[in-house]
């Protein structure tokens, strides 16, 4: 729920905004002892059932200090609990709860007519999972993963063209790993991770129908800042995200042509190349590096009239082949 107020505090125009939001959701998670020869049948050798809950409350006001200017700040407050029950075992259960201040602060300016200067920093978070943070029906006593967010950009555009460059840096502490000095408990709040980058979008309007866009993430700087990996890049973290389009509109009709890059990028910690799992990893854990890759999607959207609207996709027109991933084998 969201509520909106103008109002003429220090003889200017505001926007003041308060809202609040609840969110509850439960997982039942099971795992069965299945066989290759029965693979969707077996033992239930395990079942958990995961909750969390979220209430949290934002404000924040929009000072118009003149026809150019404006500066937002604001606050959310989240309180988030977390529960694991085992059901095979009920005498088995545990319960964490976090509850974060966070604010912010971001502004506009009007530098020229297809020119609007921003930006903003601000305070994130997020709880860690239930399996880390009630690892073996305790509580972890962990803190949540915190971020301080920056950044700066300008935008514009007209009835043809528009455009957005904006740089940002994303300052993580708190990173849960494994281990901990006390006995009883196997977590514990380590490293911290850095997160600089620029991202670029335009589009224009080319005319007879036909439209272009693309936009693209370009992050130099990700990588962990302590510990055994310190200056090593993160996991599944690419240098370079890419999307091209061209589109064609014509009454109803819409189709666009699409094609989207993913940077090469590793896939363990410790940056190595070669691609190994199972005996032939480290710790018996898949790794190496992935090689960047580009697919290319056809989508066609036609509106019949009000009530009714078709459309269809072929993803990865070109059967491009690629490893997405190594967290469990290729």
């Amino acid at each position: 729920s969201r509520l909106s107020i103008n109002h003429g505090l220090f003889g200017i125009n505001n926007e003041a905004e308060i809202g609040v939001r609840y969110m509850t959701e439960e997982m039942d998670n099971k795992t069965i002892g299945a066989t290759r020869a029965n693979p969707r049948s077996g033992t239930v050798n395990a079942q958990t059932t995961e909750k969390a809950t979220s209430l949290a409350f934002y404000g924040q006001n929009r000072f118009e200090i003149n026809d150019k200017l404006a500066i937002t700040p604001g606050i959310r407050v989240e309180q988030y609990d977390q529960e694991r029950l085992n059901e095979r075992n009920r005498s088995e259960q545990a319960k964490t709860s976090n509850t974060e201040f966070m604010p912010g602060v971001g502004a506009t300016y009007q530098l020229a007519a297809m020119a609007q200067i921003y930006g903003g920093v601000y305070k994130a978070f997020s709880p860690a999972q239930s399996g880390d943070a009630l690892n073996g029906y305790k509580d972890q006593r962990l803190e949540a993963e915190r971020s301080v967010n920056m950044e700066i950009g300008v935008r514009g555009g007209n009835q043809r063209f528009n455009y957005e460059v904006t740089a940002f840096q994303m300052d993580f502490d708190n990173q849960i790993v494994s281990g901990n000095s006390d006995p009883n408990l196997s977590k514990q709040n380590a490293g911290k991770t850095l997160h600089q980058g620029v991202e670029l979008s335009a589009g224009y309007k080319l005319g007879g129908g036909f439209d272009i866009s693309g936009n693209m993430t370009y992050i130099p700087t990700s990588e962990y800042r302590s510990g055994a990996d310190k200056g090593k890049r993160i996991v599944y973290s690419p240098e370079m995200l890419a999307n091209l389009a061209l589109g064609y509109s014509q009454g109803g009709l819409r189709t666009q042509l699409s094609a989207h890059y993913n940077g090469s990028q590793y896939a363990s910690s410790d940056n190595r190349k070669a691609i190994s799992g199972n005996n032939g990893g480290v710790g018996g854990i898949w790794g190496g590096k992935l090689d960047a890759y580009t697919t290319v999607d056809f989508d066609v959207y036609y509106k019949l009239n009000k009530q009714l609207s078709v459309f269809g996709a072929v993803k990865n027109l070109t059967d491009e082949r690629y490893i997405a991933g190594l967290r469990q084998g290729i």
